[in-house]
């Protein structure tokens, strides 16, 4: 995805200057939040758009959009097109998995938010989560339950990986039926997660402003803040 990161990438080198913790640690800490950001930032589809869309009739046809996608992806599969009953049948369905999929995009983050809590868990940085993004810890069970494992995942950073420090969230929901809708997904997710980029440029900039206050600094030691 295209991301514009210039700006998160400025405030992100003002805020290692006020910052104790390791690079590694710091990078995430940041993945951790723009993960559960972008399960709020991420906007889930209106169902009643989506249906309206697909009944609607494709561009130079006179059929609904739905039909012109079921036939178009069994073509590519190899198989013959559909009409009638069965393609009225294959339209319904299309359309539930549209809606569904769409809307579940959000839940793609949530293996990533697990995976790099549990480790910022084990490095003693548990508190400094729970104060800041207040998140419940996500047992193995019930990831296993909900299968979110394989929706998602992250990779930690490691300072032992060498001078560049670096750590991944991926979203892997995805659309298997058909490229259009695999395309708006990607847009829904592109557009959820710069918001969420932007909303922690936002907190990093707070954070800054409050190191950088006299009053704030000398509180914030009394108190053992960091």
């Amino acid at each position: 995805m295209a991301l514009d990161t210039k700006e998160f990438d400025r405030v992100l080198d003002e805020y290692m200057v006020f910052q104790k913790r390791t690079p590694a640690d710091v990078i995430n800490g940041k993945l951790y939040y723009i993960a559960r950001n972008a399960t709020m930032t991420t906007k889930a589809a209106n169902k009643g758009t989506i249906e309206t869309e697909l009944r609607g009739n494709a561009k130079s046809y006179e059929v609904p959009l739905a039909a012109i996608l079921v036939n178009a992806q069994l073509g590519k599969e190899g198989k013959k097109g559909l009409n009638g009953p069965k393609m009225a049948k294959a339209v319904e369905k299309l359309i539930r998995k549209r809606k569904a999929s769409v809307n579940f995009v959000r839940s793609g983050w949530k293996n990533a938010i697990v995976i790099l809590e549990n480790y910022m868990k084990s490095k003693g940085e548990l508190l400094f989560v729970r104060r800041w993004a207040g998140t419940a810890p996500v047992d193995k069970a019930t990831m296993r339950k909900k299968n979110i494992e394989k929706l998602g995942k992250a990779t930690v950073a490691r300072i032992e990986r060498g001078p560049r420090v670096w750590g991944e969230i991926q979203n892997d929901i995805g659309g298997a039926d058909d490229g259009n809708n695999k395309a708006t997904l990607e847009q829904v997710k592109q557009h959820g997660l710069q918001e969420a980029v932007n909303k922690e440029v936002a907190s990093m900039r707070v954070y800054i402003e409050r190191k950088l206050n006299p009053t704030h600094n000398e509180f914030n030691r009394k108190m053992g803040f960091r």
